[in-house]
């Protein structure tokens, strides 16, 4: 039964992850490596422009996550329970002040906690796993694998003979972070409506703010 399981997971693995995988690149590779090959671009300016079009596809995907207007909902939350506390001390039982500060204080801290999970998720779907993926895709390439330099430099007494691929490919990502997030950025300010709104795993439980 076991080996059975096994088999069954080998075959899964080669014959519709691999292949999937393998076919993709290939596709890749035809529709972005070999026009600037056929164009004779250098390998070094290749892997670049590799970087600035991941850094697009990243800016892409938390524009459509909407990270900025969530983390806006987050960070308004969090300010918005703590807005509340300057409004306890005024209480003249002192009991149920510390219950109200003890019980605002713990919801600030699952919130943030909340707030740190979910930017640590949005940051690897974001960032991380494009990267991931080009990287790996890059190893599978037989002019981009294993120890390859694609701009060599003079003898020098760091011992650095060039740029490799991954270091070349972060140049072209982080330049294309940086030239590009200002047209990714959302036009409008969060709305009241959708502060409002309940935050991902959260209920919309919080004290309302007292009137003055």
């Amino acid at each position: 039964m076991v080996q059975s399981v096994l088999n069954l997971l080998d075959w899964l693995w080669f014959h519709l992850v691999v292949a999937t995988a393998n076919t993709l690149g290939d596709l890749l590779y035809r529709v972005t490596i070999a026009p600037l090959n056929n164009w004779g671009l250098p390998p070094f300016f290749q892997v670049i422009l590799m970087g600035l079009l991941v850094a697009i596809i990243s800016l892409t995907i938390k524009r459509l996550l909407k990270v900025h207007e969530k983390e806006a909902l987050f960070l308004h939350r969090i300010r918005k329970k703590r807005r509340i506390e300057q409004y306890l001390p005024a209480l003249k039982d002192w009991k149920l002040k510390k219950v109200l500060l003890e019980a605002n204080d713990k919801d600030v801290d699952e919130l943030y906690n909340t707030y740190i999970a979910y930017k640590f998720s949005w940051f690897g779907m974001v960032y991380l796993l494009p990267i991931f993926i080009t990287l790996f895709w890059f190893d599978s390439l037989m002019e981009f694998s294993g120890p390859v330099f694609l701009l060599l430099f003079p003898e020098n007494s760091f011992g650095i003979p060039g740029l490799s691929v991954p270091a070349t490919f972060f140049i072209g990502y982080i330049s294309g972070l940086l030239l590009f997030s200002r047209f990714f950025k959302p036009k409008r300010r969060l709305s009241k409506k959708s502060k409002k709104q309940n935050l991902p795993g959260q209920a919309d439980n919080a004290v309302p703010e007292p009137k003055t």
